[in-house]
């Protein structure tokens, strides 16, 4: 092992797709998963300072990195401190993993990997690298995988764009599975024709142009998906339509589905937040995540 015993590292969520970018494209947040792992005589887990036997995602994670190694895991004590809500589309799952392959690697091996070599690792647990990519690199990122590795590109200047907008994240009170949510596009992508196909690949495309140029005034256009999944799963996220207009009519640059839902994402002006919420909440219930764009991804703490 290394010279440290344990070591505390935060990751930030996520939203990805961003309405029209499907599968590629996706934003870091400030709200963040902390992991904090130690050597131990027995392992142990605890989440948000309670125990807990719902460790399988996580040992897992640690599991395989050492069976990459070729190396017997010795026993950690894991504490999770999570302030991203779970299954809502804010990338928990992607933070967790992130968190815990940095931890591993700076506890364990010295800091072996680069980033860029764990984010490719990730990919093992999670097959979507538009939500990996940015919890690792921070920022706005585009992604795809080149065989078994993952491809990205980090808009370097996006954060300081956006210094003066907002990230307002409507949680629903309900979960949807992703794979679930997955299949519903299974249902109706083979029925896509050549003309959507172009509009859909031509919306994304200006998609990205919009938020790397900071041209919010086209992100109404660009978010508002028609092709790859907003209306496939609409369905799913009670008073989608009703939502997404209100938030249009108070001033929202665009509106979209993060990730697989049911949260819903808007980009607004910081003045606007509060008419935008105050709106939706006239027509349903939830919760607002009000956030800024994370320019750091995952980050070690300190180690000791």
């Amino acid at each position: 092992m290394g010279k440290f015993s344990k070591i505390k590292v935060k990751a930030p969520a996520t939203t990805a797709n961003v309405g029209s970018s499907f599968d590629c494209l996706g934003i870091a947040a400030e709200l963040f998963n902390y992991i904090t792992l130690e050597l131990s005589e027995e392992d142990h887990y605890f989440y948000n300072s309670q125990v807990s036997k719902d460790h399988a995602f996580i040992f897992n994670i640690i599991d395989k990195f050492f069976e990459f190694e070729g190396k017997v895991r010795p026993k950690f004590k894991v504490l999770i401190d999570n302030d991203i809500p779970l299954s809502r589309g804010l990338g928990s799952s992607s933070a967790a993993i992130a968190s815990t392959l940095v931890a591993v690697n700076a506890l364990c091996f010295d800091e072996k990997y680069s980033l860029d070599e764990l984010l490719s690792f990730a990919f093992r647990f999670e097959k979507h690298p538009d939500n990996l990519s940015p919890s690792f690199m921070g920022g706005m990122v585009i992604s795809a995988i080149n065989v078994d590795r993952v491809s990205y590109y980090k808009f370097e200047n996006f954060v300081d764009s956006f210094i003066d907008k907002k990230l307002l994240f409507f949680v629903p009170d309900y979960f949807i599975d992703t794979e679930l949510s997955r299949d519903l596009l299974l249902k109706t992508s083979a029925y896509l024709s050549h003309r959507e196909y172009i509009k859909g690949m031509n919306d994304s495309t200006l998609n990205i142009i919009a938020f790397a140029k900071g041209d919010f005034s086209a992100l109404r256009k660009s978010m508002d998906d028609q092709v790859w999944h907003h209306q496939q799963r609409k369905s799913t996220i009670r008073f989608m339509d009703e939502i997404f207009k209100v938030a249009m009519e108070n001033k929202a640059y665009g509106v979209a589905i993060s990730g697989s839902g049911p949260t819903l994402v808007m980009v607004a002006d910081e003045q606007n937040a509060e008419m935008i919420k105050k709106a939706i909440f006239e027509i349903t219930d939830g919760k607002f995540y009000d956030l800024r764009a994370a320019e750091k991804g995952v980050e070690i703490l300190w180690k000791k």
